[in-house]
């Protein structure tokens, strides 16, 4: 719980002063806790910065995972995730932006490839089920499935573009796509290669 609290603290130090106002200190301030404690749950601002982003783009993809599983078909559960998605980004965004120019260095990296291979592999299940391909290609389609929403939410924020618009064409592109994949592997091969 205190743990969260600090994070929550250096999100609103984040969002309202930048991230150059991001201090130890600040955070400790704006959770009205002592410096000290703070330390003792976060070793330093990096330590706090990982934990943070870790926490925010966690929300990010949990909110995906009860919208694929609430669907009936895949349009039901494209659509879903990707207006989950952009719920989380519309009420985040600056947050997401601000926090992902901090993210660097090789343990950065790391968190965040270890992140997407795991929403990745999540994604390939659902999408490999549904349309009954190989591994590899229900992995291919989830990947440019999350690179496909995550392109669309920030075009629509940096854009400034209109919101319905630019979901519902990427819910029309997704599906697309995926029509097309099962349109050029015949159902028997399909059934054959997810045996």
């Amino acid at each position: 719980m205190r743990t969260q609290h600090l994070l929550d603290a250096a999100a609103e130090v984040i969002v309202e002063s930048g991230l150059d106002a991001l201090t130890m200190e600040s955070v400790s301030e704006r959770a009205s806790v002592s410096r000290a404690l703070s330390y003792f749950y976060f070793e330093s601002r990096a330590e706090l910065v990982r934990a943070l982003y870790n926490r925010e783009f966690g929300r990010l993809y949990d909110a995906m995972v009860p919208a694929f599983e609430a669907g009936q078909n895949l349009e039901e559960r494209v659509r879903a995730a990707v207006q989950a998605y952009f719920d989380i980004v519309a009420s985040r965004y600056e947050l997401f932006a601000l926090l992902n120019t901090a993210m660097d260095g090789p343990q950065f990296r790391r968190d965040r490839r270890q992140r997407f291979r795991a929403w990745e592999q999540y994604v390939g299940v659902l999408v490999g089920e549904e349309l009954r391909l190989s591994p590899i290609e229900s992995r291919i389609l989830a990947r440019v499935f999350i690179d496909v929403v995550a392109r669309c939410t920030l075009l629509w924020k940096r854009d400034r573009l209109d919101r319905a618009e630019v979901e519902e064409l990427c819910v029309r592109y997704q599906l697309g796509g995926f029509r097309s994949v099962l349109e050029a592997v015949p159902r028997a091969e399909r059934d054959a290669s997810s045996a």
